[in-house]
C-alpha cells in the first residue's frame, strides 16, 4: 500500500495524509482529511455509519463512539469476506474539517485501532 494508490481509491473526497503498512503482517493504517460535506455521507459521523452500513460493499460487523483528537468520532469495522479482510474505520470532524483514519488487518484488531485512532493529533 502507498499513498498514491491510497488517493486514487480516495479520489476527490479527501487527501491522504499517511499510509504506513506491514508487508509480513498484511496491516496497514493510512489518515486522510476528508470534505465532510462530499455527497452529502460524510456531513455527519452518524451519516458516515449509515452509508458504510448500506452503500460498502464489505459486511457490516459493529460501530461504536470513539473519542479522537479530543472530539466525539465513530469507529466502524466492516469485513472484506471475500479476502477475509477487516476494514476499521474512524471517522470525526474537528474545527469544520473531517478525518478518516483506516486500519486493514487479516484481524480484527479492534482494541489495537482504537489505541492507534486515539493517538492521532490533528490542527
Amino acid at each position: 500500500m502507498n499513498k498514491t494508490n491510497v488517493q486514487n481509491t480516495v479520489g476527490s473526497i479527501g487527501t491522504v495524509l499517511g499510509v504506513v503498512g506491514n508487508e509480513k503482517t498484511n496491516e496497514s493504517f493510512g489518515v486522510m482529511s476528508v470534505n465532510p460535506g462530499s455527497g452529502q455521507t460524510l456531513a455527519t459521523t452518524s451519516e458516515f455509519v449509515t452509508y458504510m452500513k448500506t452503500k460498502s460493499s464489505f459486511t457490516y460487523v459493529s460501530d461504536k463512539t470513539l473519542a479522537i483528537d479530543g472530539v466525539q468520532g465513530v469507529e466502524v469495522i466492516m469485513k472484506d469476506n471475500s479476502t477475509s479482510t477487516y476494514y476499521q474505520y474512524a471517522y470525526w470532524i474537528k474545527n469544520g474539517k473531517g478525518y478518516l483514519a483506516l486500519l486493514s488487518s487479516p484481524n480484527n484488531t479492534q482494541q489495537q485501532f482504537e489505541s492507534i485512532a486515539s493517538s492521532v493529533k490533528t490542527s
